[in-house]
């Protein structure tokens, strides 16, 4: 570890909010109500969306160890984890 690198305590709040939408967003992408010929998605709130918004200043690190201070980098990370990987994920916030 580097002195720059960051230590997160064994009390790190999880970010219970943003695992549940993102796990609402990702399993019910296969599920879609048929409207007019036209598929529309079942829940409004998308993940996408929602994460720019709530995005914590100080940033988010991901259960499997790496650090995020832009939303896009999470977002990018996420989509590069696997489908089994997603359904056990762990979003932590920073303690401040």
């Amino acid at each position: 570890l580097a002195v720059a690198d960051e230590v997160y305590s064994p009390g790190q709040p999880v970010w219970k909010e943003a695992i549940n939408i993102l796990k609402d967003t990702f399993m019910k992408k296969k599920k879609r109500t048929r409207k007019k010929g036209m598929f529309a998605p079942t829940n409004t709130v998308t993940f996408t969306k929602w994460l720019p918004d709530n995005f914590p200043v100080e940033g988010v690190m991901c259960g499997c160890g790496r650090h995020f201070k832009t939303p896009t980098s999470l977002l990018d990370h996420l989509r590069r984890k696997s489908a089994t990987a997603r359904k056990s994920l762990k979003l932590l916030k920073k303690n401040v």
